[in-house]
């Protein structure tokens, strides 16, 4: 478990290591069972939010906050910020954060190729 900036809740929260997360993803309800009453359905919420709990010490409100909660669906933290980057990090992503150098690298490469593609063959 490590503490990271959530984007989506927007607060520093616990995230799950891949262990973590197989402890509580079988227990995780389906995303909809009519077959069941709402005792149950209530029940299949509750479990996996009870052991979350118990992992991070953090009571989270539905059992789809555990999904973003997991440190696989990251991509490392931002050399600028230290929030955890999403696993595709795009030009617009590196924008966001006004890494203008980056940004310059990647279009001087993006040039270098054009121009190594304009050459007649030899």
């Amino acid at each position: 478990m490590e503490m990271h900036f959530c984007r989506q809740c927007k607060q520093t929260l616990p995230f799950l290591n891949d262990i973590e997360f197989d402890i509580i993803a079988p227990l995780l309800p389906p995303p909809s069972n009519p077959a069941l009453s709402a005792q149950e359905s209530q029940l299949h919420e509750k479990i996996p939010l009870d052991i979350f709990e118990r992992i991070t010490g953090l009571r989270l409100d539905k059992p789809s906050d555990i999904h973003h909660h997991r440190l696989k669906h990251y991509n490392g933290q931002c050399g600028r910020c230290h929030r955890l980057l999403p696993r595709i990090a795009t030009v617009r992503n590196l924008q966001r954060q006004g890494q203008q150098r980056k940004l310059g690298k990647l279009r001087q490469l993006t040039q270098l190729r054009a121009i190594r593609d304009m050459r007649p063959p030899q």
